[in-house]
């Protein structure tokens, strides 16, 4: 982890000035995990960029290429060579089953177009290869990932955003994406996932709320919606009080809100509550929220707890750079 970081920062500092690049590094802990999070952004300028990133356990890597003021192609590859869908930690009621965690690899390609609508939305249409290796799962769920599946991928996202603030996860204005997949193979299956997020500054005062929806058809342990965690940076996904993954779900609604309040020396502190009407249970966690901003370097941190596990501490930090 540390050398690809240390790679990643040199090649920034490194690269052609006459390219425009952004490196954002960042690290997630709570109590179960600590995940570094790279991502070095790279536009060239002559309407082609590529980024490559480090997430936990999953390397990616993006390229783009404009043809038009409204259309662009893109590619994309995503390789989880360990731990894929956080399959090494499942938790049943809060508490961890360590029966029911197996081995999967993940390797996914996609490629398309990007379809612009003005500044404030976008449509991918992409078609994507997708293999999971999976072990240590009943013998009916490994036949049916033994072979890779295609299948199609549509999203839309639109916003409205009046200012942003990337180190503390805080935006003021209203963010809409929506996703569905659809795949063919040994078995059939989509998912479809809608996210609304909106944030208000309100002088001294920030609010923040989000809902998702989401829900699928012939879902099982590799493939359902895995969701949770504490860190105002997973959006509409997180699931405050919870440790990050700790819900599997084939079909939920997740209802999150949180208010902060600005202090001097670029601090605040907030509170967080979260709902989660699922497919097999309901549970609820809130938390209390604080962070710090450093000149270029934003740090979170809080406790949380929900209705199924115990308190549960959580830290983010994150450390962008700029170059152009």
């Amino acid at each position: 982890m540390k050398r690809t970081l240390a790679v990643l920062l040199l090649s920034a500092a490194v690269a052609s000035a006459e390219e425009k690049k952004l490196l954002v590094s960042s690290a997630f802990a709570d109590p179960s995990l600590v995940a570094p999070v790279v991502r070095l952004d790279v536009d060239r300028g002559d309407g082609t960029s590529y980024a490559v990133g480090l997430s936990g356990w999953t390397i990616d890597g993006e390229w783009a290429r404009r043809l038009t003021e409204s259309r662009a192609l893109r590619l994309t590859l995503d390789a989880t060579p360990l731990n894929a869908h956080n399959s090494n930690l499942i938790y049943v009621n809060g508490t961890r089953a360590e029966e029911l965690e197996y081995e999967n690899a993940s390797y996914r390609a996609r490629g398309g177009m990007r379809f612009a609508h003005g500044s404030r939305a976008t449509t991918d249409v992409l078609l994507v290869a997708l293999y999971e290796n999976v072990s240590n799962v009943p013998s009916a769920v490994a036949r049916r990932w033994d072979s890779p599946y295609a299948g199609v991928e549509v999203a839309h996202t639109y916003s409205i955003v009046n200012a942003r603030e990337p180190l503390v996860g805080a935006f003021d204005g209203i963010e809409l994406a929506a996703r569905g997949e659809v795949f063919s193979g040994d078995e059939n299956w989509s998912r479809v996932m809608l996210v609304e997020q909106a944030g208000r500054n309100i002088g001294r005062f920030h609010l923040r709320q989000s809902l998702s929806i989401m829900t699928g058809s012939s879902l099982d342990m590799v493939n359902r919606f895995v969701v949770g965690g504490s860190w105002d940076a997973l959006g509409g996904t997180a699931v405050y009080g919870t440790r990050y993954g700790e819900l599997r779900l084939g079909r939920a609604v997740i209802a999150s809100g949180g208010a902060d309040v600005r202090l001097p020396r670029q601090w605040r502190v907030g509170i967080r509550g979260s709902y989660v009407d699922g497919d097999d249970d309901s549970t609820y966690g809130h938390a209390l929220n604080a962070s710090k901003i450093w000149k270029t370097i934003g740090a979170n941190f809080g406790v949380g707890i929900s209705e199924d596990s115990d308190a549960t501490f959580y830290a983010a930090l994150i450390v962008p750079l700029y170059q152009k």
